[in-house]
């Protein structure tokens, strides 16, 4: 008797290791969404996971991976680096495999985390040409600065003919980065810099700078800072009759641009990374995602997006370990709705860059009236 009793106690152990090895064995298909939620960059987030939310709604309607639906994990990266590392860490701690991301800070100080613990980070919205050398587990599936600055330098030259500018930028690695380029390309090409200002994330007052680019008479200014700190430029500007050319970069796009500088907007030029939304799969997801959200996708909602199905895609082989993941990449011919992407050496992506204006109170293309 004690010894049926002894085989039925070993049995149950041995059923109950079973049970907890195989559920710790249990594959989870789950994205990484390191994103600011709160603080001056939480629109950006809120484009962001909206992008992600549509692409892992429709791999889940289609069946998920192998029958298994895809998970989400948010954390709010608050767009510095301290919380981005914490945030970081958290969704390693939660299983994820391949994380989404936006704001140089972020990717650059997560960067030799991400070596560390072979967990691939993909970014979708920062545009420092430093995230190039972070690492063999960092890609960026959106152009970076670099990019923008020099088209803005020869937009402005070579098809406007302005020949000396102002540049004012927000004191972050994207805006002395782009600053430096754009000074650089926009020199190179013949032009001269009259002024260069640089002013805090979260300022409120840019008055003092102003008056000095007023000054210079300059018939442009280059503006890289964030949607909030945009407007309220152009709103002081306006207000001080500063009148010129600005010319921005992808980031400026966003309702409180409209919301807080008013007509102060109008006619602003800026670069934007190529997103066709009259092509069919642009069309699609246009529509999809007015339909779900009741405005227009800005290029970080479709960035994240295509970087979702990217990631979704990593998965299909049932391979969801971050080596799996980072070789796939590495190997990539993805079409999405914001072109062609397929990595280089440094994990980075080339796409075309387009001049875009606000006309009449909308985002526009920009079309010569000449």
């Amino acid at each position: 008797m004690k010894k049926l009793l002894g085989i039925c106690y070993l049995s149950i152990i041995m059923l109950l290791i079973f049970t907890s090895c195989n559920k710790s064995k249990e594959v989870v298909y789950r994205i990484g969404a390191l994103i600011p939620m709160t603080g001056s960059g939480a629109l950006y987030g809120q484009y962001a996971i909206e992008g992600i939310q549509i692409a892992v709604e429709e791999a889940n309607k289609a069946g998920g991976i192998k029958g298994k639906k895809i998970e989400i994990a948010s954390e709010d990266n608050r767009s510095n680096a301290k919380d981005g590392v914490s945030a970081f860490q958290s969704l390693i701690a939660k299983d994820v495999q391949i994380t989404l991301t936006e704001f140089s800070p972020v990717v650059v100080a997560c960067g030799p985390i991400a070596d560390q613990t072979k967990t691939v980070l993909l970014n979708c919205g920062a545009q420092s040409p430093k995230i190039r050398e972070c690492g063999p587990f960092v890609f960026s599936a959106i152009i970076d600065a670099n990019v923008e600055a020099e088209s803005a330098a020869k937009f402005l030259f070579d098809t406007l003919h302005i020949s000396a500018v102002c540049t004012y930028v927000i004191n972050t690695e994207t805006g002395i980065n782009s600053q430096k380029v754009f000074i650089n390309a926009f020199q190179n090409l013949g032009g001269r810099i009259l002024m260069s200002e640089v002013h805090d994330q979260g300022a409120l007052d840019y008055r003092s700078a102003l008056v000095k680019i007023q000054k210079t008479k300059a018939k442009a200014v280059y503006l890289v800072s964030l949607v909030k700190e945009s407007a309220q430029i152009l709103k002081q500007a306006a207000e001080l009759g500063l009148i010129t050319q600005w010319m921005s970069y992808a980031s400026f796009q966003g309702p409180d641009i409209i919301n807080i500088a008013g007509k102060a907007a109008e006619g602003v030029l800026y670069t934007y990374p190529w997103f066709d939304s009259t092509n069919n799969l642009g069309r699609i997801f246009r529509n999809t995602y007015l339909e779900k959200y009741n405005r227009e996708p800005d290029i970080y909602a479709s960035t994240f997006y295509d970087g979702a199905k990217i990631a979704i895609e990593s998965f299909k082989d049932g391979k969801i370990t971050g080596e799996a993941i980072q070789q796939y990449l590495k190997s990539i011919h993805f079409n999405g709705v914001t072109g062609t992407t397929t990595f280089k050496s440094g994990n980075w992506v080339e796409k075309p860059v387009e001049i875009r204006t606000i006309r009449n109170g909308e985002f526009v293309k920009y079309q010569s009236s000449r």
